[in-house]
């Protein structure tokens, strides 16, 4: 994936000079860190990294998608700026730990939605903060 997304990169991209990234170092150096990688999402992640760094917000990368899905037992969404839990499975441990659909998602491997952990007076929902651990 990292030879053909450098390839198109190089063979197609708007500006021949690339906005003066040495781009054959961005991708030596993103072939480096895929050959530490200790995950396939990490080895993912460095690609989408890569094109990140042409700072463009219409250069995107799509990995191809993954032949399973995992179900941590329930599924939030962004709603304006809030992270909502829309759906808890029943009988998982999600809802054995006691999340609710509607509860307020903080942080997710301590990385925080909002700085500010809760302002508003006017909610009644309850507030989580998730530590996934994926394995």
């Amino acid at each position: 994936m990292l030879r053909d997304v450098a390839s198109d990169v190089e063979k197609s991209y708007y500006d021949p000079q690339l906005h003066g990234i040495d781009w054959p170092a961005r991708v030596t150096q993103a072939k480096e860190n895929i050959e530490k990688a200790d995950s396939m999402d990490s080895a993912i992640s460095e690609i989408a990294a890569l094109l990140d760094s042409l700072n463009h917000s219409h250069t995107r990368f799509f990995p191809p998608p993954r032949a399973y899905s995992h179900d941590y037992g329930f599924s939030m969404r962004m709603i304006g700026d809030h992270c909502t839990v829309i759906r808890v499975k029943p009988g998982s441990d999600a809802e054995k730990k006691g999340l609710k659909r509607g509860d307020t998602i903080l942080a997710v491997n301590e990385i925080q939605f909002r700085e500010r952990l809760r302002s508003e007076s006017n909610t009644s929902s309850a507030c989580f903060a998730l530590s996934l651990v994926s394995g």
